[in-house]
């Protein structure tokens, strides 16, 4: 939070179970209902995958067991941030299927509330 411009908020936790991961990419739960300055994304699974905002392209890869990404941008209400509607998408590799844990994704949004 900085200079009085809002305060955190947390969204709602997505989760995806290992078991409904698949070799194409699959969403971590439901889009984002805010625009995002806070997020990270925890692989708890005992496979590495790949994660993608768009569905389609890989943008980043978690290694197993633990790996994540963390991103904290200081933003003022409308200015950079992930924007509304943001869907976190993950894959594994043919033959390197996760066999158990979860992946999920914490996210914070800036509010003038």
């Amino acid at each position: 939070m900085g200079k009085g411009t809002g305060k955190y908020k947390h969204e709602t936790r997505r989760d995806l179970a290992f078991g409904s991961m698949l070799t194409t990419y699959v969403a971590v739960g439901t889009a984002m209902a805010n625009p995002l300055v806070k997020y990270r994304i925890v692989n708890e699974t005992d496979a590495s995958l790949n994660v993608s905002f768009d569905g389609t392209n890989a943008h980043d890869r978690l290694p197993a067991n633990g790996g994540y990404i963390d991103d904290i941008a200081y933003a003022p209400v409308g200015s950079i941030a992930l924007p509304k509607g943001t869907i976190v998408y993950v894959s594994y590799d043919a033959g390197s299927a996760p066999t158990t844990g979860s992946v999920y994704v914490a996210a914070m949004y800036n509010s003038n509330g």
